[in-house]
């Protein structure tokens, strides 16, 4: 608790600026200790409620809406709701709101996110800091099925979330995506354990057969193949339509090969499809 700011949060190192996901890591810690009434530290959980909820937006979310919003939200929402179960938090309207906002972002609710964590308090020398892989659907799981709310326990979210899960199962069952750590089944195995409760089985997807690496070469010929559609769109070659076809078959050949994952396909391809709608109207 020396670490402590005097906003009432945590940075990534001892004198950083306080961050809404070292507040959430340092909080589920103390309110494990509560939970084990093993010592009194309620008023630091408290202060840290307080940092989190005044990070939060307007829209539910917490931290500017980027690529690791999902994660920062999942996790401050079950802090907060870790401390109402021990009677500590008078924030129940920020954690609806935070669950409303991953209900209503599923992709963004359970991405794969990875941050790097600033270790050494020295800028000059940043090739000690530590890149994270987050398990996001697992913390989205463990936050949806100990919801005081039985509709949300059985929700549509909590489903994507268990599916995405299984998709990221190892075929020997550890978790998680490009490498296999304990530490990831262990938050998979808890956040299983946890909906466990709300579903008589879990609603596991059917598992795709892994990609085909057929190489580089594939890779190089999908990034050539859309530069050449730019170029041929730009002098006249290609009209629109053509240029979004020929566009989504490429994109389709690196999905297959497995460079994107198919929710960034479908934006990719939604993006591409709204541009073509604000070109010709």
């Amino acid at each position: 608790m020396e670490a402590r700011n005097s906003d009432g949060g945590w940075g990534m190192r001892p004198g950083a600026e306080s961050d809404v996901l070292m507040t959430c890591f340092a909080t589920s810690a103390l309110l494990t200790v509560v939970e084990a009434d093993a010592e009194d530290c309620e008023g630091v959980i408290r202060d840290a409620l307080a940092f989190l909820v005044a990070a939060q937006r307007p829209s539910g979310s917490f931290d500017p809406e980027g690529s690791s919003c999902g994660i920062r939200t999942a996790y401050s929402a079950l802090c907060l709701q870790r401390a109402e179960r021990c009677s500590l938090s008078v924030h129940a309207k920020a954690r609806e709101d935070a669950v409303t906002w991953l209900e209503e972002n599923p992709t963004a609710a359970i991405k794969e996110i990875e941050l790097t964590i600033e270790i050494d308090p020295d800028r000059t020398r940043p090739h000690a800091d530590y890149a994270f892989v987050f398990m996001t659907e697992a913390v989205v799981v463990r936050l949806l099925s100990e919801s005081p709310d039985e509709q949300v326990r059985q929700g549509r979210l909590v489903r994507e979330a268990l599916e995405a899960m299984f998709r990221s199962m190892d075929p020997d069952g550890g978790f998680f995506g490009q490498r296999v750590f304990s530490w990831s089944t262990a938050r998979a195995t808890y956040a299983l354990g946890a909906a466990r409760d709300s579903f008589d089985r879990f609603p596991e997807a059917p598992r795709l057969p892994a990609p085909q690496q057929v190489g580089r070469e594939l890779l190089l010929f999908g990034v050539l193949s859309l530069v050449a559609v730019f170029v041929l769109s730009a002098l006249g070659v290609f009209g629109p339509l053509q240029a979004v076809v020929v566009t989504f078959l490429v994109l389709a050949l690196l999905l297959a090969y497995g460079r994107l994952s198919e929710a960034g396909f479908v934006e990719v391809f939604k993006a591409l499809w709204q541009g073509r709608g604000r070109d010709t109207a």
